[in-house]
């Protein structure tokens, strides 16, 4: 029984051993297929995944405006059409960026206001004699719409102004000055005018002759309300101040009458300019004139050797319309060029009118009566450089009803510095 139980193990145990031999054997022989297999077996490359990365989202381009260029100056002129392009990167704003600012002053029209005297002290009858607010200095006397940069010198000869002692030729000198400010939006203007004419103090029985005088003070506020290429508009206010001497009567060695100059005028005002191309130019003024506090009537009574005072006498108001057209008939090629640089022909029309009767102190003193002139004019500008404009003009009453003059000889010249000197048809020149 034991030994058949042995050598059972002993089977079981040859048989194993015989599986293991076997199942090595299988193994050796996979191994060694494998360690024999070919070099040049192609070997399938492993895939990688893509990038899991994100992507940053697109940032819309912005466009960069290109730095513009000036070209030379020789350029503002091509193929004699006005080219702004040269001068809109030059230039400090749109009043000198555009047409206008080249165009030439009004001439203007405007002359002495007399004052009709009525029964004067002992007098009897009616005398035809300087008012002391003679100058009034209207907007359209040598002036634009446009604020500029400028002194000037306006000189004014009026044939056969109406008078008791013979009609008189009056001369009218009037410097002044203009200065922007503002980056020329806006302007200040001051006139000084002297005159040359009868005297403020008039002998009825005497010998009465011409003397140069002083006249009164007029300022003018100035400020654009639109500026474009072809289009300005602008507004202000003139005040008159009385700087002038009074006028003064005199009888048998006496003084009869006394007009005291106290008034102080306003002058509100509207204006344009049109220019629709490089050459013709028009440009209009509307304006009022208001006394606003009157002048100081002194008579001598029937006795009695003192002057008194009868009351305050106050000035018509009065409208203004003023029309001014021009066309450039030369302009030189080269705008650095000194000498002459443009030619323009100007025409004027000035319509002036009192918008109330006259006024009355004690039946001794009216001013002058109602009026309504329309005045004409022709003129010539010449442009020397690029900042010097000189200007003659006539004027004739066009009717004669209400002519307060016979015919005028006016003469301007205008210097301009500053800003006013670059222009889109006369450029400043550097280092001139």
């Amino acid at each position: 029984m034991c030994r058949t139980r042995l050598l059972n193990t002993s089977l079981v145990c040859v048989v194993l051993a015989y599986q293991s031999t076997c199942v090595g054997s299988i193994v050796f022989r996979a191994q060694d297929s494998v360690s024999q297999k070919p070099a040049n077996t192609p070997v399938r490359p492993t895939p990688q995944k893509p990038s899991e990365k994100p992507v940053p989202p697109a940032v819309p381009s912005v466009p960069v405006r290109p730095t513009p260029t000036v070209p030379p100056q020789s350029d503002v002129f091509q193929n004699d059409v006005l080219n702004l392009a040269p001068l809109q990167n030059t230039l400090p704003n749109l009043a000198s960026n555009s047409n206008a600012s080249a165009i030439p002053n009004f001439i203007g029209d405007f002359g002495p206001l007399n004052a009709n005297i009525m029964n004067a002290g002992n007098m009897n009858g009616t005398l035809l004699v300087p008012s002391p607010d003679a100058d009034r200095q209207k907007l359209a006397e040598n002036a634009s719409p446009l604020p500029r940069d400028r002194v000037y010198l306006n000189y004014n000869y009026f044939d056969q102004v109406p008078s008791t002692f013979g009609n008189q030729g009056v001369n009218r000198f009037s410097p002044g000055f203009e200065k922007t400010f503002f980056d020329q939006w806006a302007s200040v203007e001051v006139r000084l005018p002297f005159t040359s004419q009868l005297s403020n103090s008039i002998d009825v029985n005497g010998v009465n002759s011409n003397q140069v005088q002083f006249g009164n003070v007029t300022t003018y506020l100035k400020g654009l309300l639109y500026a474009s290429p072809e289009m300005a508009l602008s507004t202000g206010l003139g005040v008159q101040l009385p700087t002038a001497g009074d006028t003064e009567l005199f009888a048998m060695g006496q003084e009869v009458l006394k007009i005291a100059n106290r008034s102080v005028h306003l002058m509100p005002f509207v204006a344009a300019t049109y220019t629709p191309g490089s050459r013709f130019y028009a440009q209009g003024i509307l304006q009022f004139d208001f006394d606003t506090n009157g002048n100081s009537v002194y008579t001598k009574p029937t006795s009695g050797p003192q002057l008194q005072l009868q009351g305050t006498m106050q000035d018509q108001s009065l409208l203004y319309a003023s029309l001014s057209t021009g066309y450039w008939i030369y302009r030189a090629p080269n705008p650095n060029d000194r000498g002459l640089t443009g030619i323009a022909p100007t025409a004027e029309l000035h319509y002036n009118t009192t918008l109330q009767s006259s006024d009355t102190v004690g039946n001794t003193f009216v001013p002058a009566s109602q009026i309504a002139n329309l005045n004409g004019i022709v003129g010539l500008n010449a442009v020397f450089g690029y900042n010097k404009y000189l200007t003659v003009g006539y004027c004739t009453p066009l009717g004669r009803a209400d002519a307060q003059f016979n015919s005028e000889l006016r003469v301007m010249f205008n210097y301009y510095f500053g800003g006013s000197t670059v222009n889109p048809r006369f450029s400043q020149v550097p280092g001139q």
